[in-house]
């Protein structure tokens, strides 16, 4: 009555590698061609299900069709940049690769090799910078999963709990008014990124966002104290499925970035120069999603 998904490219996590499905430039921005998830998990973390490259599933949780996850990369037109949006390297995993404090100490703010992470600096580089998303087909950087509603009961709704890290460059905005336009709260306006939740009738509807899930983030680079994104947090929220039998697909997006000081958060999250792999710096570290049905 649960799947796990671990944002991990191993055995031990739901992911094969990017040379195994051939999206080391990055996926396409289009639904079904995403990096699939080929290992479900239950929640103590012990295999549930699989499937193969043709795929063929065993034991896999009747209910859930298929997870994908978006990849940066030239392949990706949406975000074009290959170290925006993928899983973490052997230099990234070990490199003293960001500058907090004051003075400036440097500091390891890149992901655990081999998570799936999104690191803002190497996202948000002038010229090329990550189109905006809207919970829409052609997201660059999201996290999508398909129900088979036709396996669920139909007064059955999910619970998701999300495990991830998140930090951000500016503790807040200046002025808070900012984050207003014509009465209406846009965080997109004042934080330094954001990512929104959907429940959608199919992968091409573009619907109105459901939750926002980051703003808040776990930390703050440049507040006093100087606290990266180093503690992971669950958030768990209810998807109300129940009252409508068509609604079979959730989407979590990156819709927006919003750096005024580029050279700021390059002299930071990228203090040897680009590209930055610093998701703990300014970024997303994602660990697992959680899915239970009650």
């Amino acid at each position: 009555m649960a799947a796990k998904i671990i944002f991990q490219q191993s055995t031990g996590g739901s992911f094969d590698s990017l040379q195994s499905q051939g999206t080391t430039q990055g996926t396409v921005p289009n639904p079904g061609s995403g990096h699939p998830a080929k290992r479900i998990f239950n929640p103590d973390n012990t295999l549930q299900g699989s499937m193969d490259n043709s795929g063929k599933q065993t034991n896999w949780p009747s209910w859930l069709s298929s997870f994908e996850i978006g990849i940066s990369g030239p392949q990706n037109t949406s975000a074009t940049q290959p170290n925006c949006a993928t899983f973490a390297g052997n230099t990234e995993a070990t490199t003293s690769n960001c500058q907090i404090g004051s003075p400036p100490v440097q500091t390891q703010c890149g992901a655990p090799l081999g998570q799936f992470r999104v690191s803002e600096v190497d996202c948000s580089i002038p010229n090329s910078a990550t189109a905006a998303g809207t919970g829409g087909p052609t997201d660059g950087i999201y996290l999508r999963a398909i129900l088979n509603r036709n396996n669920m009961g139909s007064t059955e709704n999910l619970l998701l709990v999300l495990e991830y890290a998140a930090s951000s460059l500016n503790p807040a905005p200046a002025n808070p008014m900012a984050c207003w336009s014509n009465g209406n709260f846009l965080p997109e306006n004042c934080s330094d990124f954001v990512w929104r939740a959907y429940i959608k009738h199919g992968t091409s509807e573009v619907v109105m966002p459901y939750l926002l899930l980051i703003p808040p983030t776990l930390g703050s680079v440049l507040s006093p104290g100087y606290a990266s994104g180093t503690q992971v947090s669950a958030k768990q929220f209810l998807l109300p499925l129940a009252p409508d039998p068509n609604l079979n697909v959730i989407q979590i997006s990156r819709t927006q970035s919003h750096f005024t000081n580029l050279p700021l958060l390059q002299s930071t999250c990228a203090s040897s120069g680009m590209p930055g792999n610093t998701p703990l710096c300014a970024g997303v570290v994602f660990h697992s999603l959680t899915l239970y049905r009650i």
